[in-house]
């Protein structure tokens, strides 16, 4: 009898992936903080980008959130903090496993290329 497919794991896209691994980084933050961290190495990202990754990681249930003290400065609202699920460490874990496993490929890849689009005539491999 043939064995059940495998359910397909999900990975996240680049901005999920950046977001997931800033907050595993701070271990407990909240979006600002999110944002400042992310800007420092990767100042493309708008802060309404890395918001909205922030809400949707947290309702695809990657991330928990947990909502502080009410704060005068900020109007009496409290700031919303981020942290890891057991979910998000596992799509994590699998889209790092993902990305390691593209680059072991990516060489040999990006050197058969020339050669595939040469028709075989390009850089004799080996």
């Amino acid at each position: 009898m043939p064995k059940p497919a495998k359910e397909p794991e999900d990975i996240l896209p680049m901005l999920a992936f950046i977001v997931m691994t800033t907050v595993e980084a701070l271990e407990k933050a909240y979006g600002m903080e999110v944002f400042e961290a992310i800007k420092t190495v990767q100042p493309g990202y708008a802060f309404g980008s890395v918001y909205t990754s922030l809400e949707r990681l947290g309702w695809q249930g990657y991330l928990e959130t947990e909502l502080g003290d009410p704060e005068p400065v900020r109007g009496g609202r409290a700031k919303k903090y981020y942290k890891l699920s057991e979910a998000g460490k596992k799509v994590l874990a699998v889209t790092r496993k993902t990305i390691a496993d593209a680059g072991r490929v990516a060489k040999p890849v990006l050197v058969l290329t020339p050669a595939l689009a040469l028709g075989g005539k390009g850089k004799r491999l080996g």
